[in-house]
């Protein structure tokens, strides 16, 4: 698919609705609406004894991670949000179902899918579709201001932006300056957890306003896209460990990449991993909730150890709303928090909090908490905030 530029591929008028926009766009001219709802996307995967992490043999590539845990967990809960959860198999069967959804509408291995997106329910099935497919995944920052954001998405080489409809307005703010975006796969809070999803977007939209409004028609909505693509099998990507996996932006202003290939991303996973097993309840999968951005690189390599060890992962959209962390906490208890040092602040000030982070045994952030709110902390949990550098 030769690129376009972005005024013939995202300004014209349109709705977010499935459509062809013109010759100049390879999207499908149907999109069948029994696709993936009337059928199974692939065979359920045969469950295989869980090994020690100690005893695994480290991942060749990102892919052979995501798989292994696919095999060993299959219907252990992998992911929770709003209130609800899905188990390692129905997350490989919508990751697959995008990894062909690109590779149908024309992206090739080695290009770049930009995520958009902070940690929400379909954020697994994003990353590791893009990775089956043999893609690369560029985590950009959900708060760089258009112009930066423009220039993350523009260095980054990404043709295809699965972005949070919260992030859209981004986009269209950015819309001029960008130089090889195509497409804009429209991502919603609630698409992925049931009818409870029709509630999370009601509120998202209406009650807290964070929808701000936006105009990208070449764009499609993440439902469709994942019933779509679950409508014909992935190709085979062949990925191998020197293929870059992972590109991520550290901060809000950088236009500065830091690459990963696959086999640097296994074997920083499997170090975390270890680390994090360690800390983890003995005999058990154990849970993590994780509020910090995926730019950062614990944000990035917890969630996928926690993936890679079977443990739930209980995602934070916000984890600054001391509500929803309270909510996702008591459906999902953890046994490890990560959240940015200003979030903890308003966390201690949020009685409802209290109990549910009794259970956790390892708060962590990105950085070093103001010390007033240190000492608070370590004295109504016995338990210090540790900072963790990028």
């Amino acid at each position: 698919m030769t690129p376009t530029s972005p005024a013939a591929s995202l300004s014209a008028e349109g709705s977010a609705r499935p459509q062809p926009t013109g010759a100049q766009h390879r999207w499908p001219r149907r999109w069948p609406a029994d696709a993936a709802l009337a059928q199974e996307f692939a065979q359920e995967l045969p469950q295989e004894p869980a090994q020690e992490f100690a005893q695994a043999v480290e991942p060749a590539t990102l892919v052979d991670l995501f798989e292994a845990a696919v095999r060993n967990h299959a219907e252990r809960p992998a992911w929770a949000s709003f209130g609800a959860s899905l188990p390692f198999r129905e997350i490989a069967d919508h990751a697959r179902a995008i990894a062909s959804g690109l590779q149908r509408i024309g992206v090739k291995k080695g290009e770049r899918i930009a995520i958009l997106s902070p940690n929400v329910m379909a954020s697994a099935p994003i990353l590791f579709g893009a990775l089956t497919g043999g893609f690369s995944a560029v985590i950009v920052d959900t708060q760089a201001p258009p112009d930066v954001l423009a220039r993350q998405l523009n260095s980054s080489g990404a043709r295809v932006v699965f972005a949070l409809e919260t992030c859209a307005h981004a986009i269209y703010a950015a819309l001029e300056e960008l130089e090889v975006l195509e497409r804009a796969i429209i991502v919603a809070a609630g698409d992925l957890i049931g009818w409870r999803g029709a509630l999370v977007n009601f509120s998202t939209r209406f009650v807290k306003r964070r929808v701000k409004p936006y105009t990208l028609p070449a764009t499609l909505p993440f439902g469709g896209f994942v019933e779509w693509g679950a409508g014909q099998a992935p190709k085979p990507a062949g990925v191998e460990r020197d293929d870059l996996a992972l590109i991520r932006f550290a901060d809000a202003q950088s236009s500065a990449p830091i690459e990963m290939t696959h086999a640097q991303a296994a074997r920083a996973v499997g170090e975390c991993a270890a680390w994090l097993s360690a800390r983890l309840p003995a005999g058990a999968p154990g849970a993590i909730a994780c509020g910090l951005p995926a730019t950062t690189r614990t944000g990035l390599l917890l969630p996928l150890a926690a993936w890679h060890l079977g443990a739930l992962n209980a995602a934070l959209m916000d984890g600054g709303d001391p509500v929803e962390l309270t909510k996702a906490l008591t459906f999902a208890p953890a046994d490890v928090l990560a959240l940015d040092a200003a979030h903890y602040e308003r966390l201690a000030a949020w009685a409802p909090a209290r109990e549910p982070l009794k259970r956790v045994s390892l708060f962590l952030s990105e950085s070093e908490p103001e010390p007033e709110t240190a000492r608070k902390w370590s004295q109504a949990f016995n338990r210090p905030i540790e900072p963790e550098d990028d």
